[in-house]
Order: C-alpha cells, then structure tokens, then sequence
C-alpha cells in the first residue's frame, strides 16, 4: 500500500511538473532563441540527439529498476523524467519559432 502511494506521489510530481514546464518553455527560453533558421535547425537535432540519449538512459535506469529497487534509483529516474520534459519542452518552443520565422519570410 505505501509504495502504491509513493508511486501515486510521484507520478503526481511529474505531471505538475509537465505542466510547469511547458508553461514556461516559451518564456524561460524566449531570450535564448536565435532569429537564424539554419541555427534553429542545428539546434533542433542537437535537442533531438540529446532527447534520443536521456530517453535511452531512462530506458536504462526502468530495466534497473526491475532489478533492484532504491531510493537513489526512483531519484535518478525522476531527474531523467524532468530532464526528458524540460528538452521536448525546449524542443517545442524552438519549433515554434522557427516556424513563425519561416511563415513571416516566405510571403
């Protein structure tokens, strides 16, 4: 039953942290856009890599966890969960700005 809590809790942690951070995306990372498209495309696929590489850490860590189960490792999970949403979350406010200066340009 406390782990069915904590598991409650944590998941809880997790959602409202989404949220959170895609709230902010646009405004925490306003200032750190660039208004160069080719540099917006780089930027992008460096943020696909390094999303492609937490969430293979993530994967990592899940399989660990099976194994063996640990205060440090639900830590580490939780860190990498954030890490995962604060990068799609970056990824999405770049994309959007790239495609607003793409849409300005082309009339």
């Amino acid at each position: 039953m406390r782990r069915r809590t904590c598991a409650v809790l944590v998941m809880l942690v997790v959602a409202s942290s989404l949220l959170l951070f895609a709230g902010c995306a646009s405004q925490e990372s306003g200032g750190n856009i660039p208004d160069n498209p080719e540099l917006m495309q780089r930027q992008i696929r460096d943020l696909d890599t390094d999303i492609a590489n937490v969430e293979e850490m993530l994967k990592g860590a899940l399989a660990e966890r099976q194994i063996e189960d640990g205060a440090e490792l639900r830590s580490r999970i939780q860190g990498l969960e954030m890490e995962r949403y604060q990068l799609l979350s970056q990824r999405a406010a770049l994309v959007e700005r790239y495609r607003e200066l793409t849409t300005q340009e082309s009339p």
